[in-house]
C-alpha cells in the first residue's frame, strides 16, 4: 500500500493504517533519537511520542505540502529540537538563580566564608571550632566533641558524666548553633 492510501485511511480512523505507517517510518523517530539526547526521555518515551506525531501528521498532511515522507521528518525533527530547547531553558534557569560563594559574601548573606565543605559544618574547621567551644554549655561540649570525632562516645561519657542517649540529643542543638555562627 502507498503512503498516501496509508494516510487517507488514518483519516478515517484505521488503526492498523496508522501502525504500519509508523512501522514504516520508525527510522526517523530512531535517528532523532540518536540525533537530538533529551534528558529524562527513555525509548519507550520517543516511541510513543512518535507515534502520537504520526497520527497527528497523518490527520493534518496535505498533499500539496510535500511528500509524506518529508512533512512527517520535518515534525518530527521539530519536535526533537523543541524538547531540547525546553531541557536547556531549565539548566539555564537553574544557572541563573545560581550566586557564587564570592558574590554571597560580598553581599553579606553569609557571615564567614567557609572553605572545602561538602556538607555544612559535618566536621567544623578550627576557626569555627573555636568559635563554637566559647559558646556551648558543658552538654553540648561533650556531643561537640564527640560529633567532630575528637573522641569516642563511650570517652565522652566518662570525661563528662553524661549518658549516651543524652549526648546524642545535643547533635540538633550544635547544628542550629553552627548554623548560627556560620550564616
Amino acid at each position: 500500500m502507498k503512503d498516501q492510501e496509508l494516510i487517507k485511511l488514518v483519516q478515517l480512523g484505521d488503526e492498523r493504517a496508522l501502525l504500519e505507517l509508523y512501522d514504516r517510518y520508525r527510522w526517523v523517530i530512531c535517528k532523532m533519537q540518536k540525533d537530538y539526547y533529551v534528558s529524562g526521555m527513555e525509548p519507550a518515551d520517543w516511541e510513543q511520542e512518535g507515534l502520537l506525531i504520526c497520527y497527528q501528521s497523518a490527520l493534518e498532511f496535505q498533499e500539496e505540502l510535500g511528500t509524506w515522507r518529508g512533512y512527517f521528518y520535518t515534525r518530527v525533527s521539530n519536535f526533537a529540537k523543541s524538547q531540547v530547547r525546553k531541557a536547556l531553558s531549565v539548566k539555564r534557569q537553574a544557572n541563573q538563580r545560581c550566586m557564587s560563594h564570592e558574590r554571597l559574601l560580598e553581599k553579606k548573606m553569609l557571615k564567614k566564608s567557609l572553605s572545602n565543605t561538602n556538607e555544612i559544618m559535618a566536621i567544623p574547621s578550627s576557626e569555627v571550632f573555636d568559635d563554637l567551644c566559647g559558646k556551648v554549655n558543658r552538654m553540648e561540649l561533650a556531643g561537640l566533641m564527640f560529633f567532630s570525632g575528637k573522641i569516642s562516645l563511650e570517652e565522652t561519657c566518662l570525661l563528662f558524666g553524661h549518658e549516651k542517649e543524652t549526648i546524642l540529643k545535643t547533635k540538633s542543638s550544635l547544628y542550629r548553633l553552627m548554623n548560627k555562627i556560620i550564616y
